[in-house]
């Protein structure tokens, strides 16, 4: 399976998503640092915008991506499910869920400061603030996930 945690930018909330799927934040309680240390964590642009970026595979072989859609998510998706079809994937293959939902006011003007603004200081530093406040609302989407990946739901537990 193919699994794409999705959101605007592909800086914030599909990559600490994918951290969590991939086991890379073992605490429940990771410090800002920990957050802001994570791979590719406040590095995309806006060129990254529909580009998918593979982060690993999990213990049952699913390939995890990270993948920021920018303002046309529906168009990306479609273009992505389209070319990886060409080559041969199954619709029931693929895997795209979003992040989005799980973000605070800290984390979008984080990511307003850093990523459009150029201010990665206090950027990054509310951004992964933001993002430490979303764990428990990431976590419950990661574990819905790896439930339907078929892997153990009950690896993570937030509170």
């Amino acid at each position: 399976m193919l699994i794409f945690y999705c959101c605007y930018g592909r800086a914030h909330s599909s990559v600490v998503a994918a951290a969590l799927h991939l086991g890379w934040l073992k605490n429940t309680n990771p410090s800002l640092a920990e957050i802001m240390a994570l791979p590719y964590f406040d590095q995309a642009t806006a060129r990254d915008f529909g580009r998918p970026l593979s982060v690993g595979h999990d213990s049952a072989g699913n390939e995890v991506f990270i993948l920021g859609h920018g303002p046309a998510h529906a168009l990306v998706e479609r273009a992505l499910r389209s070319a990886w079809e060409e080559c041969g994937r199954r619709e029931e293959e693929f895997l795209f869920v979003p992040t989005e939902t799980c973000l605070t006011f800290w984390t979008r003007l984080g990511g307003f400061l850093s990523r459009r603004l150029g201010l990665s200081f206090p950027g990054r530093w509310l951004a992964a603030y933001g993002m430490r406040r979303s764990l428990p609302c990431l976590a419950r989407c990661v574990t819905a996930v790896r439930s339907k990946a078929g892997l153990d739901a009950t690896w993570h537990r937030i509170g």
